[in-house]
C-alpha cells in the first residue's frame, strides 16, 4: 500500500515540478537559503548532485565553489551504488547514466579523485517529493541514495533541495528510507519535527 501512495505522489510532485516557473530564478533563492543554514559556512567538503531535467537546478552552487577554491565532490552510478568524485574542474564530467553528468571514465581511474562518504561534511540531496514534518523524500525509486545516506556518519549535514511545490503534509516511509536534516526550499529551511 505504502509503495501505491509513494508512487501517487511521486507523480503528482513531478507534474508540480514540472510546472515550477523560472527554475533558475527559484533555484537561486534556494542557494541562498542553503547559506542561511547555521554553521554550514564552516564544513567544508560538500557533496552537491549535479541537477538534470526539472530538479532544482545546483550547477551555479557547483561552479560557485569551484571558483572560490572550496572542495566540490559529485555522486556517480557504479552498478547500483554510489560512489563520490572529488570534482576539480568542470570539463571532467560528461554524460552518463539517466542523462546525468558525470565524471568521464578517464578521471575516475584516477584514485585520487575518488572520496569516501566519511570524508563529507554536507551532502545536498535532491529528491521528487518531501515531507515537511520528518524531512523524508522520496526519489525517482531507485533507492540509490537511500542506501547511500544509510552509510553517512552523523556528523555529515544531509539538505534536502526542493521547490516549495514539492513539499507535502505527509509521505509513506518504508524501514529503508532515511530523511534528510534539514530540507530548503525558496521560501523556508525545514527541520524534522519528529
Amino acid at each position: 500500500m505504502a509503495n501505491i501512495e509513494k508512487q501517487r505522489l511521486r507523480h503528482q510532485a513531478l507534474d508540480r515540478r514540472t510546472g515550477q516557473p523560472e527554475k533558475d530564478r527559484v533555484s537561486s533563492l534556494i542557494h541562498e537559503q542553503l547559506h542561511r543554514i547555521p554553521g554550514i559556512a564552516e564544513r567544508q567538503n560538500w557533496m552537491i548532485y549535479v541537477s538534470v531535467r526539472t530538479e532544482v537546478r545546483t550547477w551555479q552552487l557547483i561552479e560557485s565553489r569551484l571558483v572560490n577554491g572550496q572542495p566540490v565532490f559529485v555522486p556517480y552510478c557504479r552498478g547500483q551504488q554510489l560512489s563520490i568524485f572529488h570534482l576539480k574542474d568542470a570539463t571532467h564530467l560528461q554524460r552518463g547514466s539517466f542523462g546525468l553528468l558525470e565524471p568521464a571514465p578517464q578521471f575516475r581511474k584516477q584514485a585520487e579523485l575518488h572520496a569516501d562518504i566519511t570524508e563529507m561534511d554536507v551532502i545536498i540531496v535532491p529528491g521528487v517529493a518531501f515531507d515537511r514534518h520528518t524531512c523524508h523524500r522520496i526519489g525517482y525509486g531507485k533507492g540509490y541514495f537511500d542506501r547511500f545516506l544509510a552509510a553517512a556518519p552523523a556528523s555529515v549535514l544531509k539538505v534536502g533541495v526542493a521547490f516549495e511545490c514539492q513539499l507535502f503534509e505527509s509521505i509513506p516511509t518504508d524501514e529503508h528510507d532515511v530523511p534528510v536534516d534539514v530540507v530548503v526550499t525558496e521560501q523556508s529551511l525545514i527541520v524534522p519535527t519528529r
